[in-house]
């Protein structure tokens, strides 16, 4: 399980916006696709201490959207020992990998 708040880092962030500019592709749709393309190359999040927060937060549903279940599924499966935070980090340090 993922808290219901996640933020992602300062650059997913500042990458995040500049795709957005140039493709019109929604935030949170274009970091459900950076999750699983850093996931396919076969990244494991090492240190959830190596995150910067940014300022942009969204609640859960509208991160992960249809993908939710399968997404909690994944992180419960690579990261059972870590607390929720360190999840929501891990996830966001997934998607700064795939972008």
């Amino acid at each position: 399980m993922l808290p219901n708040r996640i933020a992602i880092t300062a650059t997913s962030e500042e990458k995040l916006k500049r795709e957005q500019a140039r493709t019109g592709k929604q935030p949170n749709i274009a970091a459900r696709e950076a999750f699983y393309k850093a996931l396919e190359s076969g990244f494991v999040v090492k240190d959830t201490n190596k995150f910067t927060q940014g300022t942009m937060s969204m609640d859960k549903k509208t991160w992960l959207g249809e993908t939710e279940k399968i997404t909690e599924a994944i992180i419960d499966q690579l990261y059972f020992g870590l607390s929720l935070e360190e999840k929501a980090r891990a996830w966001a340090l997934t998607v700064e990998r795939g972008l």
